[in-house]
């Protein structure tokens, strides 16, 4: 097996892994943004595990605004009644974004939020953000230890609380070094060379 991160082996460990392999973006197709909006960002499925009420409340309790982007095929309904309920004027859902737009929203926000509560094997969407430029503050589960550098491209908080405070603090990490992380960690090309590289290494044996 190849795994897409190394805590996704830590929490499977009964495979047989040779080596980890991260996922990659085709990064030409996400533009940089070095002046975003005011918005704060969450995207995703609309299911408990990726924590869009823990998103609202600490837009709420920093009073700052959050758009939610999600797919309307990818909704657990108890769930998204009670995230409805919780809107206000300063966060809004946005259903079916995708393409351009959603790119748009991604390199536009100030922050993706990203307070998940599940061990997420890799997570696409805080690559892409990072690609755009945004830095992502996100609950360190799963695999966000390897895909977002603490401090530099964002931040690995425990609880909203912790998350809120990072708020005050997003202004110093570095745009250009969220997208140079991305360029030079998951793109499609590297993910292709070291799938090669690995297959190499079992044809070599």
């Amino acid at each position: 097996m190849v795994s897409v991160s190394k805590n996704s082996q830590r929490i499977k460990p009964q495979f047989n892994y040779i080596d980890t392999v991260y996922n990659g973006i085709k990064i030409e197709e996400y533009d940089f943004n070095d002046t975003p909006d005011s918005y704060l960002l969450w995207m995703g499925r609309m299911v408990p595990e990726k924590g869009a009420l823990e998103a609202i409340l600490v837009a709420k309790q920093a009073g700052q605004k959050l758009i939610l982007a999600t797919l309307s095929n990818d909704m657990e309904p108890t769930y998204w009644k009670k995230v409805k309920s919780k809107l206000s004027k300063n966060i809004t859902i946005l259903v079916d974004r995708t393409g351009k737009s959603k790119i748009k929203l991604l390199k536009n926000a100030k922050a993706l939020l990203n307070p998940i509560s599940w061990e997420e094997p890799f997570g696409l969407i805080p690559i892409e953000a990072q690609a755009c430029g945004t830095p992502v503050i996100s609950f360190n589960r799963g695999a966000l230890s390897e895909t977002v550098l603490n401090t530099q491209t964002g931040f690995l908080v425990s609880n909203t609380e912790q998350m809120m405070k990072a708020l005050d603090k997003i202004k110093t990490i570095s745009r250009k070094a969220c997208r140079s992380w991305v360029e030079k960690n998951f793109t499609v090309q590297i993910m292709t060379d070291n799938y090669e590289r690995v297959y190499k290494q079992l044809t070599t044996k």
